[in-house]
């Protein structure tokens, strides 16, 4: 028989493995060593009170492997004996600590004043016990930091998480997992409050901190990729973006499998960067998102504030199937009420998304009633000036836009400007000023005043741009793209070509020799060289755009057509009659190929990453994600096939998914090109 002496330190040294396996995220190794060291635990004999702390300690940390993964009940179960141990021990800090993890129980349940009353009543005999500077202290400051911040009460939450940081600095040095737990949640914290640039700050020393006392192979590791990888998304650089996306994904997939929160809400915000990265090959990512909401529905009750939050998200993909978006969009507002009460943030953002759909369906008074809303409950929360009030003022302005209302955009425009100007400084550079100066430079392209209004406002993004990314990443080719157009419009063509230049090198660089951006940007060069009266040069950019578009897309489909169109008036302008002559007969020999091919029955394509106008066909309430809906000339068609991808109703709900997310791309595809800003399509719109 072993010695009490040799079974106390078997079960430290499983204890220690346990807790390894639990911060590393390997839940169920974890609880393999707990039960281990649980079994030998309850046979120390002679030594009650270490025997019994042993026994409340392994209880309490199954618990916590349990909570983590949603087991509530299971987790429950354990506390509870945890805390009849500590009760028998009249252990006040155990018992606190047991209350630490109902309040963790009571976050995931959304039952948030039991969580207050147990982390308050937890706090109160710790402080009683250990003064005001112990880590057990700082660890239920961070429990609330947590809490509020689900709440969406950010002044209560910061001053939690500031009070849980000082401490554990002040105990631990500047190296240690539960200070890299700190940086995390204040990152999001800041993400929370759209201060995109301090937020990159502390998930960044989070994700170095786990990495240098963990690996690179671990689940807080994984989520720190994750929300980098939001960060990247929010500031434009979605190559990057994408690249943090797929390491955490891999990583979560890998230790928490495929089937959990975390991997479904990461796949949700790679859908959108897999959107900007791949264009109109929307496929991708709208099946990202159908993954996710299986996901989602099978994991959480049907009041989860995280599915408040998903019927946001699906709602902006669908906001121009406005009987379904505003379906989806009151559903996550009944869950806010039901949960945070009236006028939480999160609202804000709901009613934001309500503003964006309405302008763009031209509801003008809809639209600025819903921003109204929007600022008022921003305004009341945290302040007139805010960066969720700036966004806002940017969604209206951009609302009087789309109704043709250019007296009364610009104010708005401004308006968000000087917000950011008071909040961040007036000479700031962040990614929400950046934003603003595009948005702002846009309008006045849009309604054709380049030199004076859109000119300098453009410039000045660029060199925020410049300033906060370098000039060597991809998605600042979109600004330097707009800045050459601009250049173009008020007859600066060397300064326009100039801009090409350095649009076409950023993407060679990147994305090979072949790539959709590359050719349109020859066919940009090309249009100015034509400015120029360098037809040749013209000529041969418009060259090399068909050449590209071919080895992009193939010989037969509606790309071609349209550089078929554009080549016939080049013809017609630089006076080459039989080359447009031999251009126009192209040109309709493949329209009627794709109309015959369009009209067989028979023909079928597996390549439909892209879609166009087709037949019609009729829907009648089919349900998507349970939300009933009537629909009538829906027409989706592939550009490559001219094949058509019909609704009906024996589709199931994955099918209509499909389709209609697809539909409203197109739609906003369209809407967002004809307002020159192509290149924001999608950005801020779909995340708080």
């Amino acid at each position: 028989m072993p010695s009490q002496e040799n079974v106390i330190q078997t079960v430290e040294t499983q204890y220690q493995t346990g807790l390894l396996h639990y911060q590393t995220g390997y839940y169920q190794k974890a609880r393999d060593s707990y039960n281990q060291a649980l079994k030998l635990a309850n046979t120390i004999t002679g030594q009650d009170t270490i025997g019994h702390q042993w026994q409340c300690d392994l209880n309490l940390n199954l618990g916590q492997t349990y909570w983590q993964q949603r087991q509530l009940k299971e987790a429950t179960k354990y506390i509870q004996q945890a805390e009849k141990i500590a009760q028998t021990l009249s252990d006040q800090i155990r018992i606190a600590k047991c209350l630490d993890n109902y309040g963790e129980i009571n976050i995931i349940k959304q039952t948030f004043q039991d969580s207050l009353d147990n982390f308050q009543k937890s706090l109160k005999l710790k402080v009683e016990t250990l003064g005001d500077n112990h880590l057990d202290i700082a660890d239920t400051y961070h429990a609330m930091g947590k809490l509020y911040l689900c709440q969406f009460k950010v002044h209560n939450s910061k001053d939690m998480l500031d009070k849980a940081l000082k401490i554990r600095q002040q105990l631990l040095g500047h190296s240690d997992l539960k200070i890299a737990e700190c940086y995390y949640t204040i990152g999001q914290w800041h993400t929370t409050m759209r201060d995109i640039d301090q937020a990159f700050t502390m998930h960044e020393k989070a994700l170095k901190m786990r990495l240098e006392l963990l690996g690179d192979h671990n689940l807080p590791v994984g989520m720190s990729y994750v929300r980098i990888g939001d960060l990247y998304h929010f500031s434009k650089r979605e190559t990057q973006s994408l690249q943090a996306f797929e390491k955490g994904v891999n990583i979560l997939t890998d230790i928490v499998g495929e089937e959990s929160l975390q991997v479904a809400e990461a796949y949700n915000h790679m859908a959108l960067t897999t959107c900007r990265q791949f264009g109109k090959q929307s496929d991708k990512y709208v099946r990202l998102y159908l993954k996710s909401v299986k996901i989602h529905t099978k994991l959480l009750e049907k009041d989860d504030l995280k599915l408040a939050k998903l019927y946001l998200i699906i709602g902006n993909l669908l906001c121009l199937e406005t009987d379904i978006a505003h379906q989806l969009y009151n559903r996550a507002l009944a869950i806010n009420k039901k949960v945070l009460g009236e006028g939480s943030l999160s609202d804000a953002l709901i009613y934001d998304s309500i503003a964006n759909m309405h302008g763009y369906t031209g509801k003008l008074k809809l639209a600025v009633a819903a921003a109204q809303k929007s600022l008022d409950i921003s305004q009341n929360l945290i302040g007139k000036n805010n960066r969720y009030a700036a966004a806002t003022h940017t969604i209206i302005a951009k609302v009087y836009m789309e109704k043709g209302k250019n007296k009364e955009t610009p104010p708005w425009h401004q308006k968000s400007l000087d917000i950011l100007k008071d909040v961040e400084g007036p000479e700031a550079r962040t990614f929400s000023t950046l934003a603003a100066y595009k948005a702002f430079a846009n309008f006045y392209r849009c309604i054709g005043r380049h030199d004076q209004e859109a000119s300098p406002l453009m410039a000045k993004a660029l060199e925020i741009e410049l300033a906060l990314c370098g000039e060597d990443y991809p998605e600042i080719t979109s600004t330097y793209r707009n800045m050459a157009e601009i250049y173009h419009e008020i007859k600066k063509y060397d300064q326009a070509l100039s801009m090409y230049q350095k649009c076409l090198l950023i993407l060679q660089k990147y994305f090979g020799d072949t790539h959709d951006a590359i050719a349109n940007t020859y066919k940009k060069m090309g249009q100015t060289y034509l400015a120029l009266k360098k037809n040749d040069q013209a000529l041969s950019m418009y060259d090399k755009c068909l050449d590209m578009k071919r080895k992009v897309h193939g010989e037969s489909n509606y790309f071609i057509v349209r550089e078929y169109e554009d080549r016939r008036d080049l013809f017609k302008k630089i006076k080459k009659p039989q080359q447009a002559k031999e251009t126009v007969q192209k040109l309709t020999s493949l329209e009627e190929e794709l109309d015959a091919r369009y009209n067989d029955p028979d023909y079928k394509d597996s390549d439909d990453d892209d879609d166009e106008e087709g037949k019609e066909v009729i829907l009648e309430k089919h349900p998507v994600m349970g939300v009933s809906c009537r629909y009538s000339n829906i027409n989706i068609a592939n550009h490559n096939s001219a094949t058509a991808l019909t609704i009906d109703n024996n589709n199931d709900d994955d099918t209509v998914f499909f389709i209609l997310a697809k539909l409203s791309i197109r739609k906003r595809q369209e809407i967002m090109t004809h307002n020159g800003e192509k290149d924001d399509l999608f950005f801020g719109l779909f995340y708080g």
